[in-house]
Parts: C-alpha cells; structure tokens; sequence
C-alpha cells in the first residue's frame, strides 16, 4: 500500500519552518474521499492516482495514473519510430568481425610459438601450437545462424581479450534486445543500429520499471532522475510532492500505524467531523438552525450577549463591561473617577438547558451501499456526532449501525464504517430499536429521542432467540414488519419518540413508515442524501429547543 512505504525525517521547530497550506487543502480532499468510502488505502491511492491542480498559483501535481499514460506514450513512441528488422544481419556482421579479429589473434600466437619451438626445440610450445590450431579449427566450424554460434562460444577461452570483450558487450546487448522484443513490438519505418537499438530497449526497460512501480504505488521504488530523464521535472515533482504529502499526514499526526495498516488518528477523525458539520451548516441560511436553548429562564449556563441587573439569588456571573457601563451612564454628570455601586452591577443572563439522550439508528444495509445512501448518511452521523459533543457536553449521544443486526458504533468507529458489504444485505429495524431502547435506559436521561435514517422497511427479526431473514414478497416482508411494529409499541410505552428520515420514497416503504408514526406519534421526513444532513440537524436543534424538564 502507498502509505505502507513512509520515510519519517524529523527535525527541531527552530521558528524558519513554514507550514504549507497546499498539504492542508489535500489533506480535507483525502479525508472527504475517506468518509464516502471508510477505507483510508483506497482514499489515498485514489488522491494520488487522481493528482491534484492546487490553482492558477500553485504548482500541478500530476496523479499517478497521468504519470503511467505519459510513460505508455512514450513507449509508444518509441516503438513507433523505428524498426529491427535487419538487426539480426547486423548483429552476425558484428560476430564475424568478432571472430575475425580472434583468429587474428590466434595466427599471431601461433607464429610465436612456431619460432620458440624452431629455435628450442621445447615440446611445451608444440602443445601451444596445437592448441591454438584446434580453437581456429574450432571457430571455423561454428555454426551458420547467430544463436547457435553464440551458444557454441559461450564456454569458448579467448585469445584475444579485445574480442572476449567485444563479445560480451554483443551478448549483453542481444539479452537486452531479446528481452524488450519479447514484450515490445517495433512497427516504425527507420532500420536501428544495433547501438541504438540497445539505447532503446534501456529506455523501454526503465519506462516499464516505472510504470510498474505506479501502478502498483510503489512511490519510494521510483528512480526520480529516470523519471526526470523519461518526462520531465514535472514529473519528477510530481512525486516528490506525493512523498511530502504523505510525509506531511504522519508529521501532522492525521495518520498512525495500526496492527496491519496504517489508520486515522482521532486528531483526523475530529477533523472530518468538523468539515461534515460546517458542510451541513454552509447549506443553511445564517440564522435558520437559531440557538439550541429553550425559552425557559433558571439554573443554566451565562449568556453573554444578554446582560441583567443583578438580583437577589443569582448566579455573580458578573458581566463587567456592562457593569462599567452602567456606572458610567449613573456618575455621567458627576465626572471622574467612577464609583461602582451594588445596583450598577449587571450579570449574564442564564437559560435553561435541557439534556437529553439521543440515539441516532443508522441503517447500513446493502441497499445504502449500492444506491450512494449511505457515505451522506454516514456524514450526517458524524457531523450530528461532532454537533453534541462539542455544544451539548451534558447530553448523550449513540450511534447505531444496523444491516442484519444492529451494532453500537463509537465515534472513532463510525468514521471508519463501511455500510454492509457481501452477504450482510437485509435491514434489521428491530435489533436496532431494542440496542437503542437499552442505550436510552442506560443513559438516564429524561427526554430521550430515536432518530431513524433509512431506505428500506424491515426484512429481518428476532423470534424466540433466533435471527430470521425474509426476503419481500410483493414488496413487503409480513413477519418482519409485524414483530418490528411490535417493537416500536414497547419503545413507545417507554416515552421514547421516533423520528424517521427515508431516503427513498417506495410505496412499501411509506406505508410502513406511516404505521409506524401513528403507533408512536414521531414523525417521519422524507429527504434525498443531499439535503438529508440540512433536514435532520435543523430539526434535531428545533426538538432540543423545545425540551424541557
């Protein structure tokens, strides 16, 4: 995997460092990839493969797949331009010569040694004689086609070192051709010589190295000066700024290694959530969502914005600024200094803040998966998630995911989630009601709410302790849906409403949501995954508004 491979190089902040705004842009263009898909390996090879134009005054970082059609090009071009057609004449020519000068070599020892032997008479320079007649004899009978002669000569003692050499070179050069020709076809009209034939496979060799190293996002295999060589230093940029990048992602602390891979660190996690909440909110009007307070005066937190004159029994939240105010407006005709007096003082207003505990059913079935529901789903979730941990401390929020069960899902857990994927196909509303109804138990909280967001009416139950799957007939599947109906009665026995989000509009569906809302006068929206996230949080901040104790 791409960020299997990161190379850390740290160093001390010495205040020179600059933070570079492009890695923030790429890194929320990562996370929002990530959260349609759960899967960070797959968001990462997806940026990366795709590149990124960081505007008309940043630099184009060319994604790998832009990289790899470059490289195809070129090969293309290559091959296009010339031809090997008669290379193997060429290369024959080239042995013979080979084998010319050898036997050059060979005549010259064998008269040395024939004038050693007429003047000494030593047999030791007879054997020479010998044998250096035998290797012409030898080079004489090679045979006639060029592989054949090669093999012959591949154990073959050289005479003449200027040969063996030449001839090596030969031999390296034909692997080189034969092994480019095996996987490469030349198809243009200009004969190559055999130097520019073996430049050439080197080239083919080095672009099929480096497309098979981006291909496979095998970033740190990637000879950067071969790729400046092949394409340029755009390209050779391009990949120092993808190493950054992913530098930049540990350094930042937005990734982490996990037991197998690497993962998002909650430091991410929050990030998504906040970039989901401010998306959702950037849909509204200014002053659509308003406060997340009732009406209703008492023990609460201070409102800043909203001074009062202070009374007997509250709170000394002391607003200064106003107090000063005050006294000035009082000691206006009396000059400097001011004086402060009890009834000067003025205290932030509080406001009554409800709590309450909130479960919010996610479906995650196959049909949320397929059909794009479920990565806005999922945001919403997120942003919902993000919504009361941050502004409403004092409450308790759950997330359910729910296919053919129902499970609780952590926050860290949710921004991973992936929707039901393989068999994990059916919707079980009612295991997601019951974990619910336990959560809410379990939570203590007065005003409890279920917030269901869904596409489909139920095809899976419990009975008698054992998990039932029914597939529709005509668009309904009768025992789900009645031992589900039978759930929703125990929920609403225990003051728990139900609010339902559908995002999708099937008369089955409908039907079955409207039975639903009668049993536990909740009400159902039905929404698309574009305005989903404007519908649920709007409504769930107009409902905390008007919660009371």
């Amino acid at each position: 995997m791409l960020i299997k491979e990161l190379l850390h190089h740290y160093s001390r902040w010495d205040g020179t460092q600059k933070v570079d705004l492009r890695w923030e842009k790429l890194t929320d263009e990562l996370l929002d990839r990530f959260l349609k898909t759960g899967d960070l390996a797959f968001a990462m090879e997806w940026l990366l493969r795709q590149g990124h134009d960081f505007g008309p005054d940043g630099p184009v970082m060319q994604g790998l797949n832009k990289l790899v059609e470059n490289l195809m090009k070129l090969r293309r071009d290559i091959l296009s331009s010339s031809n090997i057609s008669g290379l193997a004449e060429e290369m024959r020519r080239r042995l013979d010569e080979i084998i010319n000068t050898e036997k050059e070599a060979l005549k010259g020892a064998f008269e040395q040694a024939q004038r050693r032997y007429n003047t000494s008479g030593d047999q030791t320079d007879k054997l020479d004689m010998e044998k250096l007649f035998s290797q012409e004899t030898f080079l004489d009978g090679l045979p006639a086609n060029l592989k054949g002669a090669i093999e012959k000569l591949k154990d073959y003692k050289w005479q003449s070192q200027e040969a063996e050499q030449r001839f090596q070179e030969l031999v390296n050069a034909i692997r080189q051709i034969q092994e480019i020709a095996s996987r490469n076809w030349f198809t243009g009209d200009r004969p190559m010589t055999l130097e520019e034939t073996v430049e050439a496979a080197r080239r083919l060799k080095r672009i099929s190295e480096l497309i098979d190293a981006l291909e496979q996002g095998r970033l740190f295999d990637i000879d950067l000066e071969q790729m400046a060589e092949l394409l340029g230093e755009d390209a050779r940029r391009s990949i120092e700024m993808m190493m950054q990048f992913m530098e930049f992602l540990h350094k930042e602390g937005f990734i982490r290694s996990g037991e197998e891979e690497w993962e998002l660190t909650p430091k991410a996690v929050r990030r998504i959530a906040q970039r989901a909440l401010k998306d959702i909110y950037a849909a509204l009007h200014a002053d659509t969502l308003g406060g997340h307070e009732t009406t209703r005066a008492g023990l609460g937190e201070p409102v800043m914005d909203r001074p009062k004159p202070y009374e007997f029994g509250d709170p000394l939240n002391v607003d200064h600024k106003a107090t000063m105010i005050e006294s000035m407006i009082r000691n206006r005709d009396v000059g400097t200094p001011i004086k402060i007096e009890p009834k000067d003082f003025m205290v932030a207003s509080t406001e009554y803040r409800s709590t309450s505990a909130t479960v919010l059913l996610l479906d995650m079935s196959l049909s949320m998966v397929r059909e794009g529901r479920f990565a806005a789903a999922k945001k919403v979730a997120i942003a919902l998630d993000h919504l009361v941990r941050t502004r409403f401390a004092r409450d308790k929020f759950f997330v359910v995911g729910f296919a053919t069960v129902a499970k609780q899902l952590r926050s860290n857990q949710l921004a991973n989630a992936r929707g039901a994927l393989g068999g994990d196909i059916f919707t079980n509303i009612q295991d997601a009601l019951r974990l619910a109804s336990k959560l809410l138990a379990q939570s203590g909280a007065r005003n409890k709410q279920i917030i269901l967001v869904t596409d489909g009416q139920p095809t899976a139950y419990s009975m008698g302790g054992e998990l039932h799957v029914e597939w529709p007939v005509f668009g309904v599947s009768p025992n789900a849906e009645k031992e589900t109906l039978k759930e929703i009665k125990k929920v609403t026995e225990k003051g728990i409403t139900i609010n339902t989000f559908m995002l999708d509009a099937s008369p089955e569906l409908m039907r079955f949501v409207d039975m639903m809302t009668r049993i536990n006068k909740g009400r159902a929206f039905y929404t698309t995954p574009d305005t989903l996230g404007q519908y649920l949080l709007v409504d769930f901040v107009k409902r905390r508004k008007k919660v009371l104790h």
